[in-house]
């Protein structure tokens, strides 16, 4: 897993939990975008969704992902764009269901 509390050259502090390097399809919603893609780091706090398709930073969406065992709904924040590349989302707090299945599915991915 990647590390935690990374520093962006500015000072300010990039996540505060760490991200595993996944490979999951999702459907990403949000100001009057639909678009299919994949994440390829996921964590507690948030994930990054690989795309060209601009968001906008500070822009409000949901991303729904098709883990194996099931289909996780998050709501976020889009924090910051590498164009060309995608984007990272930190999350709203997560539901306890949704929080307990994330957890449980990223120790099985760290495994």
């Amino acid at each position: 897993m990647g590390s935690t509390n990374q520093t962006l050259p500015s000072g300010q502090r990039r996540r505060q939990h760490p991200r595993c390097p996944v490979s999951i399809d999702c459907q990403v919603d949000g100001l009057s975008t639909g678009l299919s893609t994949r994440l390829s780091e996921l964590g507690i706090g948030g994930c990054f969704v690989d795309t060209r398709t601009a968001f906008g930073t500070g822009g409000r969406i949901t991303i729904t992902a098709a883990l194996p065992s099931d289909k996780l709904v998050f709501t976020g924040t889009v924090l910051y764009e590498l164009c060309g590349y995608g984007f990272g989302v930190g999350f709203d707090a997560l539901p306890e269901r949704t929080h307990e299945q994330l957890e449980q599915f990223l120790r099985e991915a760290a495994q």
